[in-house]
């Protein structure tokens, strides 16, 4: 797993803001903004993705993001984006994989 890892650039506290809808965004107080649009087809709604060999989510939506982000010495400007329905639970399902063992 060490090349997953690189030099540790430290920990703030900050506040974190998420907005729905057609166009989320995301603020992490002082150091990100970003928004998201969705790529459209040619009737006009979003393109999405099913059954990918490496999704993250049955079916997810791409499309471009806009913003800044600048912390730890790091700094990008985002360009492509993908949402998609989820639930977070610090509970794992029965069956579920392990992330480590």
């Amino acid at each position: 797993m060490s090349q997953f890892y690189g030099e540790y650039l430290g920990m703030e506290r900050a506040r974190v803001s998420l907005t729905g809808g057609d166009s989320p965004g995301l603020t992490v107080e002082g150091r990100t903004e970003l928004s998201y649009q969705p790529l459209t087809g040619p009737d006009g709604s979003s393109t999405k993705i099913k059954n990918a060999m490496f999704g993250f989510a049955p079916a997810f939506e791409v499309g471009t993001t806009t913003g800044r982000s600048d912390a730890f010495g790091l700094s990008y400007e985002p360009s492509y984006g993908e949402t998609a329905d989820y639930v977070f639970s610090s509970v794992e399902t029965e069956g579920a994989g392990h992330g480590r063992l």
